[in-house]
């Protein structure tokens, strides 16, 4: 019942990417989640926050952080988004590459630009006039926002900036415009930052301090200083002239630190700092890059970070599914926008149809069936992406699995029981009819039956010869019924359980 009826209502629901449940197409109820928001930017004149997610752009009021807008030109998960500086177009791209440039006031979309390679990073210049890109090919592009003609491409074969194709760890991560658009800073997966005249393409230096992957940067507004960030943990600050080391932020209990961004008055460096299940936020020092303020909150990721035009807040969005706004000021997390999950790989209903379980990383959410909204979320002992989720016919416990192993979480005393017998991925999970036992299928091709409450294994049907996709009881709970996959077909077992 879980499977038939409600794949339906998922594909409905996670595809559709529309603006306020009112706006949904014929026969859709509801829309779960808001998608995972990668990328964040306020308008030039701070009173709209745009959010980029797998779905849409969202926009935001920044009062009273409602959205009143959601752009779907989109053929895939937004990855780049920018407001121009004269405040007249707002630019996104998708994952593969697609452009568009929305005009703020018309609420009209422009001529789309003429890019067919995924984009690795993208900035505005200074003047607002001009889009510069770095596709997944280390070709740089700078086009004319007002008129779509592209204005220059350079490569290094011409004895300037692009990689060789077939060298893929020289592929451009990140890039950034100096203040008066003469310069253009680049940071690769060699751990390189080349420091590119931005009218001829030639490389002026380049600076090989990292030891890893330079996947941010930054030029401060008045030009005179670099942030770059790496995956080796260090946020080093440069001279962009000269390519002199200035100072270095490292924390001792974070292995990458990223999102390097500069306030718009310069007075601020903020980056973003990654744990084992948190994400942290810490401001600095732009001149001496002394640690200033931490800001705790997110778990997980942190994909991007944003300054208000006037200093006051700033914004930041993660894998936690959620965009949260701080006052600079004091650090204090003053607003919490939620539902920014993305990308469910599984979900079951309650007993009584009135909500939604979805699993996401370390945490399972619960969602009204009838409004969408989140209801409550738990966080069980438990570390990993979900394959499949099943709730008991008596309503007291959620199996989940994933990875090599699962877990029984009884949702009464929020105690966590794990299944870790199998040997390989596992892809499915299903409760006998009294909720007494779980079966489980796997890529070792087995079907284990586990006892709900202890977690003990009762059972092992090893006879299969290819991995099991799929697992059900019939209504008795005597039989169990597998679909197995091989790599041109699919076939059906039935086996007695007791």
């Amino acid at each position: 019942m879980k499977k038939r009826i409600t794949t339906l209502i998922l594909l409905t629901i996670l595809t559709t990417p529309l603006f306020a449940q009112d706006q949904l197409p014929e026969g859709a109820k509801i829309r779960i989640g808001k998608g995972r928001a990668d990328e964040l930017d306020y308008s030039t004149d701070g009173s709209r926050l745009a959010v980029g997610s797998t779905i849409g752009v969202w926009i935001y009021d920044t009062h009273t952080y409602k959205p009143i807008n959601l752009l779907t030109e989109n053929k895939s998960p937004i990855r780049h988004l920018a407001y121009s500086s004269n405040g007249i177009n707002l630019v996104y791209a998708d994952f593969f590459g697609h452009i568009f440039i929305w005009n703020t006031n018309t609420g009209e979309y422009t001529r789309p630009l003429n890019n067919s390679n995924r984009l690795q990073s993208m900035a505005i210049s200074p003047n607002g006039k001009n889009l510069v890109v770095a596709d997944w090919t280390n070709k740089i592009r700078t086009w004319d926002i007002a008129t779509g003609k592209e204005i220059m491409s350079f490569d290094k074969e011409n004895n300037k900036l692009n990689a060789n194709i077939r060298d893929r760890w020289a592929i451009i991560n990140s890039l950034a415009i100096s203040p008066d658009g003469s310069l253009l800073a680049t940071g690769n997966r060699l751990n390189n930052i080349h420091l590119v005249d931005a009218f001829t393409g030639r490389i002026k230096f380049v600076i090989k301090e990292h030891k890893r992957p330079v996947n941010s940067i930054a030029f401060s507004s008045d030009g005179n200083t670099l942030a770059s960030g790496s995956l080796d943990g260090n946020v080093i600050l440069w001279d962009p002239l000269t390519g002199t080391q200035k100072a270095t932020f490292r924390h001792d209990n974070v292995s990458i630190l990223a999102n390097v961004v500069f306030s718009p008055d310069g007075s601020l460096l903020a980056c973003s700092g990654v744990t084992y299940s948190n994400a942290d936020i810490y401001l600095l020092d732009p001149n001496t890059a002394t640690l200033k303020k931490t800001l705790t909150g997110h778990r997980f990721n942190l994909h991007d970070i944003a300054f208000s035009p006037d200093l006051r807040t700033l914004a930041s969005g993660g894998w936690d599914g959620t965009v949260r706004i701080w006052e600079v000021a004091t650090g204090k997390n003053t607003h919490t926008i939620p539902g920014h999950f993305g990308e469910f790989s599984c979900f079951t209903w309650s007993l009584d149809g009135n909500t939604i379980i979805t699993p996401y990383l370390l945490t399972i959410h619960f969602w009204d069936s009838k409004t969408g909204e989140i209801q409550k979320t738990i966080t069980p002992d438990w570390y990993g992406n979900a394959a499949d989720i099943a709730s008991s016919p008596d309503g007291k416990t959620l199996a989940v699995i994933g990875s090599v192993f699962g877990y029984v979480h009884n949702m009464e005393t929020g105690q966590t029981t794990k299944l870790k017998e199998h040997t390989d991925f596992v892809h499915c999970v299903a409760y006998s009819p009294d909720s007494k036992t779980v079966a489980t299928g796997s890529r070792d091709k087995t079907v284990r039956l586990w006892d709900t409450q202890t977690g003990k294994l009762k059972r092992t049907f090893n006879k299969h010869k290819d991995e099991i996709t799929t697992i059900a009881f019939s209504p008795d709970g005597k039989w169990s019924q597998v679909v197995v996959r091989k790599p041109k077909c699919c076939y059906g077992i039935q086996r007695r359980v007791n």
